[in-house]
């Protein structure tokens, strides 16, 4: 009997870890593709943004930076999830390559002639340590919530 009492305490163990590996695997796709950044009206835009806003379509050039206009307003910074503007008049997405990761920066032209700006930019680094401590920090909350749900409570008689 009590063989079976600690089997299924196991496949618990595993169900939940699995499940919370899913959700932090989850996680790290949401952090990665962008979707919690949010915008952030300009002050003063800088120049290189005004150039761009009068650039004509979309550019593709030898350097690293490829600028595409109109925005493509399926991508996620255009999501529920970000505060994207409202009322936008112009908008031109730019997707930069360094040497040890990735930048796609979108800048928008509201109605009122506010300029507002959109930047994810990945590194090396950054997918490292998002890749293994999230899905890891999922498995680890997993396997704890069915220790705590396997433990017995005052109530049981357990011989």
């Amino acid at each position: 009997m009590w063989e079976r009492a600690i089997g299924m305490k196991i496949v618990k163990m595993i169900a939940f870890g699995v499940i919370g590996l899913f959700i932090g695997l989850g996680f790290l796709t949401i952090t990665e593709s962008g979707y919690l950044q949010r915008w952030r009206k300009l002050s003063t835009p800088p120049q290189n943004v005004s150039e761009y806003f009068s650039a004509g379509e979309e550019q593709n050039s030898p350097s690293p930076v490829k600028i595409t206009k109109p925005c493509d307003y399926s991508s996620p910074e255009f999501s529920i999830l970000s505060n994207s503007p409202q009322n936008t008049v112009d908008c031109v997405q730019r997707y930069e390559i360094y040497s040890d990761g990735y930048g796609r920066f979108a800048s928008v032209l509201d109605n009122n002639g506010n300029v507002w700006e959109w930047a994810h930019v990945v590194t090396a680094y950054d997918s490292l340590s998002t890749g293994v401590c999230l899905p890891s920090l999922g498995l680890f909350v997993g396997v704890v919530i069915a220790f705590l749900a396997n433990r017995p409570t005052g109530g049981d008689n357990a011989h």
